[in-house]
């Protein structure tokens, strides 16, 4: 594939720098120079890209053995001596400077972690807008960096042998399309909880008095667990999207009836998108109502949604799951791993 050339932009004037600078002109002011700059490194990245090599500053959508997925991994260096790319998981916006190689641009970029990845490994997959900056005419100082965005080239890179194998897919979980969780376990000899606590699982931000409740909630979730040691292990679990709606929307959904928690018990009901593994949980909250003071309409809503609440006496979180269980319609995960003593 032959290199194809932009043709050279002044992609920025003032005003347009300005818009994307708020922290520059906080404390220094655009000059003519910056301008320049800005545009001249535009046309140096843009024209030094290429499909068929991935090039300093370029993006790379990096996947760990472990399924940590990041979208926005910045290639720091290219090696072709040794046919490897230097990346950096999460960056900084890159310090960038003129280089007289192929490359077109130096960077200098802080963040973290960084990894050598082959070239040979690389897929290229799209190309997308970036951030990067340089010493305005101030010179380097506080807040004294000029950012401006160029397009760049998207590069793919999934580590073999992830960890985590879905048992029912046989497909690798990822943080792009899942969530994860560590989950520990911590019970006395009879299960019962330690040390004054009311709980037995803690994940991270939220805890489970016994099985059932931990049960319950790997089912809603459409959760997949995996050992990790004695009384841990890790899970891997659908996204949640919460979408606020008004009472006429809710009785009108034809879902099953649940419960979540937030401020307090509240119904809702749950769509399971099976194609993006996201539970779209609806519930009554703050809807919209131009027509009032908005003083006034809170406490209207908070009215009527404790209203409702009062006829649910036994409302409890993912309900519908419990008694999935309760009734042996769903059969509980094996978590016999998770309580050996130690």
């Amino acid at each position: 594939m032959e290199k194809t050339f932009k043709t050279p932009t002044h992609k920025y004037n003032k005003e347009s720098l300005i818009v994307i600078n708020n922290r520059y002109c906080g404390s220094h002011t655009i000059h003519d120079s910056d301008i320049d700059m800005a545009n001249a490194y535009v046309n140096i990245i843009e024209q030094s890209r290429t499909q068929e090599k991935p090039r300093v500053g370029d993006i790379i959508e990096y996947t760990s053995k472990f399924g940590d997925y990041y979208g926005n991994a910045h290639m720091e260096n290219v090696d072709t001596e040794n046919q490897t790319v230097y990346i950096c998981e999460r960056p900084y916006v890159p310090f960038v400077g003129k280089s007289n190689d192929e490359n077109g641009i130096f960077c200098s970029t802080s963040g973290g972690a960084w990894h050598t990845v082959p070239i040979t490994e690389l897929t290229y997959i799209s190309k997308r807008e970036k951030t990067f900056c340089a010493w305005g005419s101030c010179g380097p100082c506080a807040d004294g960096a000029v950012e401006f965005q160029a397009e760049v080239n998207v590069w793919q890179h999934i580590e073999k042998d992830n960890y985590f194998i879905s048992k029912e897919t046989g497909k690798p979980y990822t943080t792009k399309d899942f969530c994860r969780m560590h989950i520990c376990y911590s019970a006395d000899k009879y299960g019962k909880p330690k040390d004054g606590k009311q709980y037995i699982y803690f994940g991270d931000g939220i805890a489970w008095k016994d099985d059932l409740e931990l049960q319950a909630w790997l089912e809603t979730f459409r959760a997949e667990v995996f050992s990790f040691g004695d009384n841990n292990m890790w899970v891997w679990f659908w996204k949640e999207e919460k979408h606020s709606v008004s009472p006429e929307e809710f009785d009108a959904m034809d879902l099953p009836e649940d419960a979540l928690t937030n401020n307090g018990l509240q119904p809702c009901k749950r769509l399971y998108d099976e194609e993006n593994h996201v539970i779209h949980a609806y519930w009554v909250w703050y809807w919209d109502d131009p027509s009032k003071d908005w003083r006034e309409v809170a406490m209207e809503q908070n009215r009527i949604r404790d209203e409702r609440n009062a006829l649910r006496p036994h409302m409890e979180v993912n309900q519908v799951a419990k008694n999935s269980i309760r009734t042996g319609r769903v059969e509980p995960v094996d978590l016999s791993f998770m309580k050996k003593r130690r």
